[in-house]
C-alpha cells in the first residue's frame, strides 16, 4: 500500500499502534470471493483523522487477503473538497473513492450523479459477508443518509460531534458545576479567567472556541438550534434573521468576545484546540475527536485534567448536532466492486473496534459493546457524550444547500460581527440577501426541506 501524507498529521500514534493489534476474526468472511479482482489499484483521497490513520496502518491486510493494492492520498479537509470536487466534476476515472460529510456535500454529489448509490452492494452477497450487518450502525446515523428515498450515498465511518471540554481542576477551584444551561455557561466562563502570574493580564482563558467566521458557522449549529432558531425556513428562505437565530449568534459572539482568547477571528479548529491544550483555557468547545490530542501525553498540558460535556440547554431546549464522515464511491471510478469490497471490509465490526481504540468515534452500535473497548481510555465522559450524539444528535450542521462553501461564508460574517461586537443589523440585512441570490441561482430555493429542520420558533428539543 503507498500512503501520500500532503497535511501534517498531529494525532497520537501510540494510541493508533495499540489500536491495529487486536486481531481478526477470519471466519466472519466465509461466502465472499475475496480475489475476483486482484491485480487492481484503487486510489482513496481523505484527510487525516484517527481513523484514516488506523485504515492505513491496517490496509495491508486487506491487500494480503484479496490481491487488491489501495493508494491512500492525504490532505487537509479543505483541500480534499477542493480536490475531489474538481475531479468529479471533470468526471475522472482516476478517483475511486473520496472523504466527505454529510451535510457538506451530498447534496452536490447527487444533483450533480458524482456518487455512486451503494444499496445495490450493500445486499449483494458476493460483495458484502452475511454478518456484515448494516443494521449494526446507529439508527439516527442511518436516517441522516436517507437524504433521497431508498438511495445511500457512502459508508459512514463515524460521526463527531462538537462538546464541551472542561478543566476540572479549575471549576473545582471556584465552586463551578458543570453548565446546564448557556446563560450557566457565560456565567463560568466570566468566573474561571485567570491571572496566574500577577501582572494584570489574564493567562488562563474562561472560554474558547471557533472564531474564524465560515469554520464557527459549523459549531454555531447546537446554540443556533437550542435558542429556538434555524439555518432556514420550510420555504427554504434563510432563517439566520431571525430574533432566535440572532439571540444565539449573539451568544456566541459575546462570549468569546468577553472571555476567550485574544485576535479570536483567528481562532478555527486547529487553533482553539491549541489553546486548550496548551492549558490556556478552562472550558473548550471542540470537536469530539479532539480528545486524542489532549490526551497526548507528549504534546498536552492538560492529560488527566480534563472531561468532557455535552452542550447546555437554551430556551428552546438541548440540541446536540452530528457530522456523519463517509467515504463514498465515484460514479466515474472503473472499479466500483472493488472498491466496494474495501469499503465494507475497512468498516466491519472487527475494524470499527480498531478505529474506536484509536479514538475516532465509529457509528457502529457493536463497537461500542466490544470488551477490547475501553472507554476510560479516550477521556473521562466521552463516550458518554458521543453516544448520546449517535443516539440523539441530528444532523444540521452546516446550512443544507448546494453551495455550502458561500451560504457558510455569509453566515461567517455574521458571526464576526458579532464577535467583534459591531452592529449586527446591516451585516445580517446584507449576508441575507446574497444567501437568497446564492441559493436562487444553484437551484437550492426548489429542494425539499425537512422540516425537523425548518425554523419553527414553538418546538422544544429535548
Amino acid at each position: 500500500m503507498c500512503v501520500k501524507i500532503v497535511y501534517k498529521k498531529w494525532y497520537n500514534l501510540v494510541l493508533v499502534a495499540a489500536a491495529i493489534s487486536i486481531i481478526m476474526t477470519p471466519q466472519a468472511f466465509a461466502d465472499v470471493n475475496w480475489t475476483k479482482y486482484a491485480g487492481t489499484t484503487l486510489r482513496l483521497v481523505a484527510w487525516s483523522t484517527p481513523y484514516s490513520e488506523v485504515a492505513a496502518k491496517i490496509t495491508p491486510e486487506f491487500e494480503k487477503k484479496t490481491g487488491i493494492k489501495v493508494n491512500w492520498e492525504m490532505y487537509g479537509a479543505w483541500q480534499v473538497r477542493e480536490k475531489t470536487g474538481i475531479e468529479l466534476a471533470s468526471h475522472s476515472p482516476d478517483l475511486d473513492m473520496f472523504y466527505y460529510q454529510n451535510t457538506q456535500g451530498a447534496l452536490w454529489y447527487w444533483q450533480g450523479k458524482y456518487i455512486e448509490d451503494i444499496t445495490k452492494f450493500i445486499k449483494d452477497p458476493d460483495l458484502t459477508p452475511r454478518d456484515w450487518d448494516w443494521e449494526d450502525f446507529y439508527p439516527r446515523v442511518r436516517h441522516s443518509l436517507k437524504i433521497f428515498p431508498d438511495m445511500t450515498f457512502g459508508v459512514p465511518t463515524g460521526a463527531t460531534t462538537s462538546m464541551l471540554y472542561y478543566r476540572k481542576d479549575l471549576l473545582k477551584e471556584k465552586g463551578i458545576s458543570v453548565p446546564q444551561t448557556y446563560e450557566e455557561l457565560e456565567a463560568a466562563a466570566a468566573k474561571l479567567g485567570k491571572d496566574t502570574d500577577g501582572d494584570g493580564k489574564i493567562d488562563i482563558y474562561g472560554w474558547v472556541a471557533r472564531g474564524k467566521g465560515s469554520q464557527a458557522t459549523y459549531v454555531l449549529t447546537s446554540p443556533l438550534y437550542a435558542f429556538g432558531g434555524a439555518w432556514e425556513t420550510m420555504k427554504r428562505e434563510p432563517a439566520i434573521d431571525k430574533p432566535e437565530s440572532l439571540a444565539a449568534i449573539e451568544w456566541y459572539g459575546r462570549i468569546l468576545r468577553k472571555y476567550g482568547p485574544p485576535d479570536p477571528l483567528g481562532l478555527g479548529w486547529l487553533e482553539k484546540a491549541a489553546v486548550f491544550e496548551s492549558g490556556k483555557a478552562a472550558i473548550a468547545y471542540a470537536d469530539s475527536d479532539f480528545n486524542v490530542r489532549f490526551n497526548n501525553p507528549e504534546t498536552s498540558k492538560v492529560v488527566g485534567k480534563w472531561a468532557a460535556a455535552p452542550l447546555p440547554a437554551g430556551p428552546a431546549g438541548k440540541f446536540m448536532h452530528v457530522n456523519v464522515n463517509l467515504i463514498g464511491i465515484s460514479k466515474y471510478s472503473k472499479k466500483k466492486e472493488a472498491a466496494w469490497l474495501y469499503l465494507q471490509w475497512l468498516n466491519n465490526k472487527e475494524n470499527s473496534v480498531k478505529m474506536l481504540k484509536g479514538g475516532y468515534p465509529v457509528v457502529r452500535a457493536s463497537a461500542w459493546k466490544h470488551p477490547d473497548f475501553k472507554a476510560s481510555e479516550l477521556g473521562e465522559n466521552w463516550a458518554e457524550v458521543m453516544r448520546m450524539a449517535h443516539s440523539q444528535g441530528h444532523d444540521f450542521c452546516r446550512p443544507f444547500v448546494l453551495n455550502v462553501e458561500g451560504v457558510r461564508a455569509e453566515v461567517g460574517r455574521i458571526i464576526e460581527a458579532a464577535i467583534q461586537g459591531v452592529p449586527l443589523k446591516p451585516v445580517v440585512e446584507d449576508a441575507v440577501k446574497k444567501i437568497k441570490a446564492i441559493t436562487l441561482e444553484d437551484g437550492s430555493d426548489k429542494l425539499p426541506m425537512d422540516p425537523e429542520r425548518a425554523y419553527n420558533p414553538k418546538r422544544k428539543w429535548n
